[in-house]
């Protein structure tokens, strides 16, 4: 399990930054898995709280990530991305 505290920054929502990311598919395009993977990561955002991740779940969303080509350079995406990258993983209680 993955815990992760995401913020917002001015303008910046890291929480709608992800679902938009994960909304849009890598230039490959989805397969059927990574649709279902994609689903229920952007169901586990729409939760309040902290961004709570199976290892499953945070393994496919670090991969999305990485793949990404981003369209600006901004500290607050190097902020978000190595947030999640570098998520501990806890126990659940």
């Amino acid at each position: 399990m993955r815990t992760i505290e995401l913020s917002k920054v001015d303008s910046f929502d890291e929480r709608e930054q992800l679902i938009t990311l994960l909304k849009g598919a890598p230039a490959q395009g989805y397969s059927i898995d990574q649709v279902r993977n994609a689903l229920k990561v952007i169901e586990r955002l729409g939760a309040a709280g902290p961004l709570m991740l199976e290892d499953t779940e945070h393994e496919f969303l670090v991969a999305h990530l990485k793949s990404q080509r981003w369209l600006v350079a901004s500290p607050e995406i190097v902020a978000m991305f190595d947030k999640v990258v570098n998520a501990p993983a806890t126990n659940p209680t």
